[in-house]
């Protein structure tokens, strides 16, 4: 008989216990969530409410110093100073002991430290704030850090060599937004963000993270967040009054607004009714959190998702047009970025275009109170040139990144700006003069060391000692520090932005630290001139930015050649355009869509740039 075979037993391994993550508690409290993040021991100060949360540093193998590359040699003036400032003792004595002792700081006004932080004393970690973030890169063995409201621009790249850090509060830092920088600090386990951080996807390259403050954000895109394996709380609410777009998107999913929202007669554009019209759509703050228009960011995303329900997503702007000849808007025009996929231009690559309904090709949106914002010609009742106005190729500047290419600069008062290009020689349509006109006029001779003024017949005279302190005033042509709309072409710097000319091509760009106003019309009066003569600062530093300095910093800005910018036009009024309304916006887009010279002073899109850049109209009704 065949014999019987006895099968092998299978053995069947015991499963592995897959470790599951605790879910992430994502807070949407509203307001100031301080007293969220006492409770929560977030690695803060000590207060009476939780004396648990005193921060401890945490133990190392005491090397961190060794990372610092500190050398007086390399300091300038002004980082002596901060160093100084930092250690409480000369530069020339701080030693490799004092940087490792340095394991915590907070940054603040100098109003605290002048009246003993109100009579409560001062902690030992605070410091006044800094002239400049020069001498934080040598901090190499700070855990905890809290940056203040200090701002020196927007080039942060001394947080890469904060690589022990533990705790790191931005919340006022406002202009931070490139994650990458933090990536070398793989024990950070706090990190509270700036109101208006956009970069959120990006959070998930910190492995490290237990906490994260993000209210006031600008990202609905949080899903890798919240798989992050050591994250433990969210904060995503708002910060104050600005909601994250996170908190918005959630209210407009649940909202039951209805509007009234319908195709232009001729299908090119499409028409918004609502109560007050264009005036009660740019009514601006304050103003109930209900209300309708444009300051209220849950209602804008749920008028955009009805938008897409309607339209194709084939738009980079949606333009909402009042139908209005005048507002009470203190804005001719106002802009809100909604994406970029673009490197190199100062802004993020980031999206919060699904929040408003587009798959990411929205890159923002544009109110214009009035159908003459579009274009207008300005004329007068005595002999002078006629003036125009055409504001849409302006806001569409701030859609790429607007004046944030340039890392720093300031404007008249010496405020370190953003958005426009301040008090440089950007000259273009956000602002900045004109190279070609800057001459000084009170300056300093540096083989006497004697201060000297030009006047305006071009002779040079001393000035005496006690007018010296002005020290160096500058003079050029009239310009306006925030923008000229269309009345001048795109600089190279804004060709550069939107990627029409290639970065070796792009020049020089002058900026200044420590600007000061002459006086408050910014005249040159003062020194001799006439009021129509130009404009005239004083400012204590004179540098150049270079297209490799921008690029060392925000990356390289990817060449096109040409682009085209699709708009979609939405009228905003409180009843039905009539036939006259229609043709009217018709005319004013029209001249915004041209290709070839308008024989006119003003610039459209397509002048300003040189043939390329054009604004082109689909059809709302195309599907």
């Amino acid at each position: 008989p065949t014999p019987t075979v006895v099968p092998t037993p299978t053995v069947v391994p015991t499963p592995t216990a897959v470790p599951t993550k605790t879910p992430t508690e994502v807070d949407l409290s509203v307001g100031d969530a301080r007293a969220v993040q006492l409770h929560k021991d977030w690695g803060g100060v000590p207060h009476y409410r939780n004396p648990r949360n005193s921060w401890k540093p945490v133990e190392g193998d005491g090397e961190c110093y060794k990372n610092s590359a500190f050398s007086t040699e390399h300091l300038s003036p002004t980082g002596r100073k901060n160093i100084e400032s930092i250690f409480g003792k000369k530069a020339d004595d701080v030693v490799p002991s004092d940087i490792k002792a340095m394991e915590r700081l907070k940054f603040q006004s100098d109003v605290l430290f002048e009246n003993d932080n109100f009579g409560a004393g001062i902690p030992d970690y605070w410091r006044p704030f800094l002239d400049s973030y020069e001498g934080l890169e040598y901090l190499t063995c700070l855990q905890w850090l809290d940056l203040g409201y200090m701002t020196d621009g927007r080039d942060h790249r001394f947080l890469s060599s904060l690589s022990e850090l533990t705790y790191l509060n931005l919340k006022g830092f406002t202009e931070f937004e490139n994650i990458d920088l933090l990536t070398p600090m793989s024990n950070l386990e706090t990190l509270i963000l700036p109101d208006g951080f956009k970069s959120m996807p990006d959070l998930a390259k910190l492995n490290s993270l237990k906490r994260i403050d993000a209210r006031g954000s600008r990202s609905c895109q949080i899903e890798s967040v919240l798989e992050m394996p050591n994250l433990e709380t969210l904060l995503i609410g708002s910060y104050y009054a600005s909601d994250s777009d996170y908190q918005s998107f959630l209210q407009a999913e649940g909202s039951d607004r209805k509007f009234d929202i319908s195709l232009s007669p001729g299908g090119k554009y499409l028409q918004l009714l609502i109560p007050g019209g264009s005036e009660a759509f740019n009514k601006e703050l304050p103003q109930p959190r209900d209300a309708i228009g444009w300051t209220n960011k849950e209602y804008m995303m749920d008028l955009a998702q009805s938008i897409y329900g309607l339209v194709d997503d084939h738009y980079d702007e949606i333009v909402f047009v009042g139908n209005a000849e005048e507002s009470s808007a203190s804005y001719v025009g106002i802009s809100h970025q909604v994406s970029n996929n673009i490197a190199g231009l100062g802004a993020p690559v980031w999206s919060a275009a699904s929040c408003f309904g587009s798959n990411g090709k929205l890159r923002g949106l544009i109110s214009l109170p009035t159908k003459n914002n579009l274009f207008k010609e300005f004329t007068y009742d005595f002999d002078w040139p006629s003036d125009y106005d055409g504001v849409l190729i302006h806001e569409s500047l701030h859609l790429w990144g607007g004046g944030n290419l340039l890392p720093r600069l300031e404007q008249w008062d010496g405020s370190i700006s953003s958005g426009h290009w301040g008090v440089t020689s950007a000259n273009g349509i956000l602002g900045g003069f004109d190279l070609n006109t800057l001459e000084e006029i009170v300056f300093v001779e540096e083989s006497t060391q004697l201060t000297y003024m030009r006047r305006p017949n071009g002779t040079i005279i001393s000035v005496p000692d006690e007018n010296a302190a002005d020290g160096y005033v500058y003079k050029t042509a009239h310009f306006f520090s925030n923008g000229s709309f269309g009345l001048l072409p795109m600089s190279p710097l804004e060709l550069y932005m939107v990627g029409v000319l290639p970065a070796d091509q792009l020049p020089d760009t002058v900026v200044f630290k420590g600007v000061s106003e002459t006086n408050l019309a910014h005249s040159c009066e003062d020194y001799g001139y006439e009021s129509w003569d130009g404009l005239c600062f004083r400012a204590e530093e004179q540098y150049n930015v270079s297209v490799e300095d921008i690029i060392q910093i925000f990356g390289e800005r990817p060449y096109e050649g040409e682009i085209e910018v699709a708009i979609l036009v939405v009228a905003v009024s409180e009843t039905p355009l009539t036939g006259a309304d229609w043709s009217l916006l018709d005319e004013k887009i029209a001249w915004n869509a041209q290709t070839s010279d308008n024989g006119i002073k003003a610039n459209n899109a397509w002048e300003a740039s040189g043939g390329k850049v054009r604004f082109v109209f689909p059809p709302a009704g195309d599907r």
